[in-house]
């Protein structure tokens, strides 16, 4: 008898025990329903609370304007009729050729001035040399420029001036000389002038007398 009813504690005993987790299962698991009913509650309100922004003052300020103005009656504004002005014809764009390039004309360089060239005296024979039956020489002495007087100094003239005469509008005139090389000069219009057409050395016209 005391083996059964030990038994028998035992299965009330464990059955009380299993009763008692299940009411705790069942109390937590309410328990965590509704806390998380409480967290969903709340980050849905934190999410779909709209931010506090900046439209809303102008909204709520632009309403407490237009309750303070007084109202006012909207008047006619008239615009001042617009003048259009003709559009101005647009140039119809030809296919017209391409004009030629601009020819450009160039000048001959200019040539310079041609200078007058000196002009060369062609030497005229001024001494004639003739023989003689001795042994001198008649040499004649001709100067072909215009003068109003015109004489020779030489060697064969003594160092004196010999007037020359015009004949046929040439001064002239004639001396008998020996063979020899003689230097002399014309004196023309009283100006000492060496003779163009024959050779010149030391400032003097120079004669060969063969």
């Amino acid at each position: 008898m005391a083996a059964e009813d030990f038994e028998k504690e035992l299965d009330g005993g464990t059955k009380k025990s299993k009763d008692f987790w299940l009411f705790l299962i069942f109390i937590d698991i309410i328990a965590l329903v509704f806390f998380g009913f409480l967290i969903y509650q709340s980050l849905s309100a934190k999410f779909t609370a709209p931010a506090p922004g900046r439209n809303n003052a102008p909204v709520r300020e632009s309403a407490a304007r237009t309750a303070r103005q007084p109202e006012m009656q909207p008047q006619e504004i008239t615009s001042a009729p617009e003048i259009t002005s003709p559009a101005a014809p647009v140039p119809v764009q030809q296919n017209l050729p391409p004009a030629p390039p601009p020819v450009v004309q160039t000048q001959p360089a200019p040539q310079p001035a041609p200078q007058p060239q000196p002009q060369v005296q062609q030497k005229q024979q001024s001494v004639f040399v003739e023989p003689t039956k001795g042994k001198g020489r008649k040499v004649t002495f001709k100067y072909f420029g215009a003068a109003k007087s015109v004489s020779i100094v030489s060697g064969f003239t003594m160092t004196k001036p010999q007037a020359l005469k015009k004949i046929d509008g040439v001064w002239q005139g004639s001396f008998v000389i020996y063979p020899g090389e003689y230097k002399y000069l014309f004196i023309v219009n009283g100006v000492k002038t060496l003779d163009p057409n024959t050779e010149e050395s030391d400032g003097r016209s120079v004669v060969t007398i063969p």
